[in-house]
């Protein structure tokens, strides 16, 4: 069995989520951080307040070890000091618990910190990406984001190994942000385009605002077009003067926006043309976008 402590806030006080068999989070013993990460911690209640959660709801003597003397980057940003966990996920695969992290980053970013899971019997670790991380400990997950979280877990395999290590790399908050911003472009373009060659530019900015508009998020067709060819010009000049820091801000919204949907709806280049056609109700066994 594999244990991963992970800082996360509830808006209810949730005691456990069951994802896959014998997957769980669910909230941590004291004795299970010492005894798997050699922490001597005493919690003072299970559910943090939103105020000086990290100098008045610990009381801590942390010991040499694992938790404890984590690495620097696998500290998060913005803190003076380490925030224990109040949960951990359980599971008897390490990969049930990164498509469980994954998923919680496709949710929304910056909700938590878990960098690393480690077996019952303390002699094999696994670190999980990115390894750089900030964390909102404001943040508190409402009970209609679990049940949210839930489908996109069941679904999150439909991602490609591909698409989930440059989203990966992408949330990594030491990556240059516009890297960031080629990164979550070509995610959304493999979703959307597929193995299309012709008419990228245009199937993309078509495409996405319509998914995206669709599902009750608001873009248009101008802006889509806008952020491929800001994609472009940073690929093949390293510089655009269409960069701002708001348009990473954009794009990291609408990405994950797009993803959520391409998991819930399970959609494809042919089904969104079929959504589009019939909208605009012509038929699409006669107006089928060419492909040549």
């Amino acid at each position: 069995m594999y244990f991963a402590p992970i800082i996360i806030f509830f808006e209810d006080n949730i005691e456990s989520i069951d994802f896959f068999n014998g997957c769980t989070l669910r909230q941590i013993k004291p004795e299970e951080l010492e005894k798997f990460f050699y922490v001597s911690i005493q919690f003072k209640n299970q559910r943090p307040e939103k105020i000086n959660r990290v100098s008045t709801n610990y009381h801590y003597e942390p010991k040499y070890g694992l938790w404890s003397d984590i690495p620097k980057p696998f500290i998060p940003y913005f803190q003076d000091d380490i925030n224990y966990p109040y949960y951990i996920i359980e599971s008897e695969n390490p990969e049930e618990i990164s498509e469980i992290l994954i998923s919680l980053r496709i949710l929304k970013d910056d909700i938590f910190f878990c960098p690393i899971s480690v077996n019952d019997s303390n002699s094999n670790f696994h670190y999980y990406l990115p390894f750089n991380n900030s964390i909102n400990f404001d943040y508190f997950l409402k009970l209609e984001e679990i049940e949210l979280l839930k489908n996109i877990v069941k679904n999150v395999p439909k991602l490609n190994e591909v698409i989930r290590k440059r989203f990966l790399i992408a949330a990594d908050h030491d990556l240059n942000n516009k890297v960031k911003v080629v990164e979550l472009v070509s995610i959304m373009e493999s979703l959307l385009c597929g193995n299309e060659k012709n008419e990228l530019r245009f199937r993309f900015a078509l495409f996405s605002s319509f998914i995206i508009n669709k599902f009750r998020k608001t873009t248009s067709f101008q802006e889509m077009k806008y952020f491929y060819d800001l994609r472009s010009e940073l690929v093949h000049t390293g510089n655009s003067k269409k960069f701002t820091n708001q348009s990473l801000f954009r794009i990291n919204f609408l990405s994950r926006e797009l993803i959520k949907q391409y998991l819930l709806e399970n959609f494809s280049p042919s089904k969104i043309e079929d959504w589009i056609f019939r909208d605009l109700g012509i038929s699409e066994e006669k107006n089928k976008i060419t492909k040549t």
